[in-house]
């Protein structure tokens, strides 16, 4: 095959699977911008592929009819928290393992490897169990289970309370340990040199320093990849925030977008809108990913080149 005609045929396969991977946003995208009435057509049935009078309007009436804010500062905060303690909580879990070496830690890591087998649906009760009985386990006091808001000056902002049932740590800490994210970085941990490890933690004389001095920087593209998951796992979450959270100032975003959805109707407009303003925040986090770990590709290939 002439190298033209090949990479005609890799431009072509790229094209297809870009099609294919944004159809279902174009379609979101041109949903939310129909009138809702628009949305069928009655004698057919079929829906329209592009609005021929674009409704920004539905944009407006997801911040108006629900407070959409509100539950996209929920989301964000409980998807960053999320994600730094997930990130550091596998980081710590991957050096450990790397340090222990021998037997023992390849026991860990194929431990580790087992519990990454484990469905997450399988997970969900005990986890709801255990979130439940946080606050009996602790001395009996309204301090855990108190709802709590911070006065804003031009309002109150709900909090929740600290432990157990609508509550941000309730929401938070329970998923916190990914066995996938432990396993990447243990994988990327690996990778380096033992001997750079042992000289370095004898230069340093702790494993504290030469895990933040030569660790973590090795591994910064799989940290960066790590976080990116754990947020965007955490933004997207909607069967665990809708078992912790029962007032509606705790709910994040996409639960809170079951309000257009009732047993007789579905605002598919409105709906699919509320889906456009959840998807943005990854794309731009996916972005600023994205360019960091192929910069940081870059420069591992600049190290390693024998010049």
């Amino acid at each position: 095959m002439r190298p033209w005609s090949q990479g005609l045929a890799w431009a072509g396969a790229a094209g297809l699977l870009l099609a294919v991977f944004a159809a279902p946003f174009l379609w979101m995208l041109a949903t939310s911008l129909t009138a809702n009435q628009d949305l069928f057509v009655q004698a057919g049935g079929q829906a329209w592929l592009w609005p021929e009078r674009l409704t920004w309007g539905n944009y407006v009436e997801v911040f108006t009819k629900i407070p959409m804010a509100r539950y996209l500062a929920n989301s964000l905060f409980t998807a960053m928290v999320h994600a730094v303690i997930e990130t550091a909580v596998a980081a710590g879990a991957a050096f450990v393992m790397t340090a222990v070496g021998g037997r023992w830690g390849r026991r860990l890591f194929w431990l580790l490897f087992a519990a990454w087998l484990i469905p997450h649906s399988f997970l969900v009760l005990p986890r709801f169990l255990v979130t439940v009985a946080w606050p009996r386990l602790l001395p009996a006091s309204e301090f855990w289970t108190a709802t709590r808001s911070l006065d804003l000056g031009w309002g109150e902002m709900v909090l929740g309370s600290l432990l157990g049932l609508d509550s941000f740590l309730g929401i938070i800490l329970p998923g916190c340990f990914s066995a996938t994210a432990a396993f990447l970085l243990a994988t990327a941990l690996r990778q380096m040199p033992r001997s750079l490890l042992e000289s370095a933690r004898l230069d340093t004389g702790s494993a504290w320093r030469s895990f933040w001095d030569i660790c973590l920087p090795g591994i910064r593209a799989p940290l960066v990849v790590v976080g990116f998951m754990a947020f965007h796992g955490a933004w997207r979450s909607f069967t665990w925030p809708l078992l912790i959270a029962s007032s509606p100032e705790m709910l994040t975003a996409p639960v809170g977008l079951m309000a257009f959805q009732n047993l007789y109707q579905t605002q598919w407009s409105l709906l699919m809108a509320g889906g456009v303003v959840l998807t943005l925040p990854s794309l731009l986090l996916l972005f600023i990913a994205h360019r960091h770990v192929i910069d940081q590709a870059h420069v591992y290939e600049g190290e390693s080149d024998p010049l």
